[in-house]
């Protein structure tokens, strides 16, 4: 958790890779939307990059998990019907990403936006979507 807390990137995508199939799992479980789940899990890991001093190292999975799982169950219970998925039913204060949030390299590294599932920038709808 220090080196997140130093803002260290390979530490971040350590955590994600040790952790976040786990979490990703867990919350498909409970919702059995997988879409949720990688909204759910992303906003988990958002906020630990966003707030490191809130977790401790010792017992991180099971925090990592019991916030997922608290958040999905939250996302059941505000919803009408679980299979309409919304983002704003998946908004929590503190997972919103910024530029300032992103490690330096991200905004120039094309390698590091491919890793993260997020279009290039400048994509537009018909490209990220595979279809132009």
């Amino acid at each position: 958790m220090a080196r997140i807390a130093d803002r260290d990137s390979a530490a971040m995508l350590e955590l994600r890779d040790r952790l976040g199939g786990e979490i990703l799992d867990r919350v498909c479980g409970l919702t059995g939307d997988r879409f949720v789940a990688g909204l759910v899990t992303c906003g988990v890991l958002m906020r630990v990059w966003r707030r490191p001093g809130d977790f401790s190292g010792a017992d991180l999975r099971l925090a990592l998990l019991s916030l997922a799982e608290r958040r999905a169950h939250q996302w059941l219970a505000t919803t009408d019907d679980p299979t309409a998925t919304t983002l704003t039913a998946l908004t929590w204060p503190g997972d919103c990403v910024s530029d300032a949030d992103l490690p330096a390299r991200s905004k120039a590294d094309p390698q590091w936006t491919a890793a993260s599932g997020l279009p290039p920038a400048g994509a537009t709808k018909r490209n990220r979507e595979g279809i132009g």
